[in-house]
């Protein structure tokens, strides 16, 4: 029963749109409305909604659909993961930059907060050093949420690495994957 989530829940469920499929975002946006969903998080990577390929006039005609039926998008998630960020000036590494601005650029349009890059494996400590993410605080007002994908990020030899992490990038904060 739809009501009994929206009235005996104390914090608000949002939805995420990787469990939704063959909906467009503004049926998405629609069809949240309409079940009284507080907010969104889309998949907006290539995988997903890909808005970084979308034109500035459709991000911004679905940024209006947002505010007018009152479904904020406030996460939108990124194909890249964590690693594609290391070995700074590589061209692996300029390519994820250039798709992770891309990305902050729609979701700022669409008003979200965050964007977020997956952490599919734990990163060596060595790695670490060279890790290097683009500041979305500075640019785009976005926080950068690295998801913590795979059960080992909680081993204790890993804590040091996940310290590492949220010292040493402007604008980080972590995500934790539920399973």
């Amino acid at each position: 029963d739809e009501s009994a989530w929206t009235q005996t829940a104390s914090t608000p469920i949002g939805l995420y749109s990787i469990g939704i499929r063959g909906l467009d975002v503004p049926d998405l946006i629609a069809f949240a409305a309409v079940h009284r969903v507080p907010f969104l998080h889309l998949r907006g990577g290539a995988k997903g909604f890909d808005l970084a390929a979308r034109s500035r006039s459709t991000l911004d005609a679905w940024a209006g659909q947002i505010r007018d039926q009152k479904v904020p998008v406030t996460l939108v998630t990124s194909d890249a993961d964590l690693i594609d960020f290391l070995a700074s000036g590589t061209a692996a590494h300029r390519a994820a930059l250039s798709e992770l601005e891309r990305l902050a650029e729609a979701a700022a349009v669409l008003g979200a907060s965050a964007v977020r890059l997956l952490a599919r494996h734990p990163l060596p400590r060595s790695q670490r050093t060279g890790l290097a993410i683009a500041d979305l605080a500075g640019r785009h007002g976005l926080r950068t949420l690295v998801e913590l994908h795979h059960p080992d990020w909680f081993a204790p030899s890993q804590l040091p690495v996940v310290d590492d992490l949220l010292i040493g990038q402007l604008g980080l904060g972590l995500l934790i994957d539920s399973a």
